[in-house]
């Protein structure tokens, strides 16, 4: 597969020296990869640096940068432009498939809830922006529930897995403000509007916010969302 991308996509020039050790273990542009060429040894070792290099992209992942509020922020400087820096490349990979630029969309995400808990499905959580809360972008900002660490979506009954500033029928406080019910049951007709599915119980998700043209205060952390609570302690 990174033989037949790298055919379709020619790499830049600062590529250069890591092409040359994909080279010498037969993984080229327009040929395809073939093990057998290897010797058994250098086989064996790849799959362990396959094995290691996952476990230490997990371990790294929720530590990506410094914490608000149970979010993890990135760096606004190198966020869709990490040059040679490849284990953030793997990360951004693993996780989301690829980034913009942080002056087109920031993104930031949270495994943990306010008090520093993981996200799970057998709980019951709440995620409230107050009238002055909300994501200052200039053109919309989205929730999205994935499973941690896998990755993908959360599939439930309903077929919803975002909230955000575009989904219609939302339903505001007298104030303004806007909570979010982020758990597996219904919370019930009044709140289903507002309802996020998580996963079952026992099974572990994450968040992602991401805020489209986002202004000043964000990109330079003078914003930060409200953290989120766990309801049924």
């Amino acid at each position: 597969m990174l033989a037949d991308c790298l055919s379709a996509s020619p790499p830049p020039a600062a590529e250069a020296g890591v092409l040359g050790l994909l080279a010498r273990i037969g993984i080229t542009p327009h040929r395809p990869f073939d093990p057998s060429r290897l010797h058994p040894t250098a086989v064996d070792g790849l799959r362990r640096a396959v094995a290691d290099g996952l476990r230490d992209l997990y371990a790294d992942m929720p530590f990506a940068g410094p914490s608000h509020n149970g979010w993890v922020m990135v760096d606004v400087d190198t966020i869709g432009d990490w040059g040679t820096d490849y284990f953030s490349r793997l990360e951004i990979a693993q996780i989301g498939l690829l980034a913009n630029r942080a002056k087109e969309a920031y993104y930031i995400g949270a495994v943990l809830d306010g008090d520093g808990d993981p996200l799970s499905g057998e709980h019951r959580y709440e995620l409230r922006f107050g009238p002055d809360d909300f994501p200052p972008v200039d053109a919309f900002w989205s929730l999205t529930m994935y499973l941690n660490p896998q990755g993908f979506l959360v599939e439930n009954p309903i077929g919803r897995y975002h909230l955000g500033s575009l989904t219609k029928d939302l339903a505001f406080g007298p104030d303004g403000s806007l909570t979010l019910y982020l758990q597996r049951e219904n919370p019930g007709p009044d709140k289903e509007s507002n309802w996020l599915p998580t996963t079952e119980p026992g099974v572990l998700f994450r968040l992602i916010l991401r805020q489209y043209l986002p202004t000043p205060d964000i990109l330079t952390g003078r914003y930060a969302p409200p953290a989120v609570v766990r309801v049924d302690r």
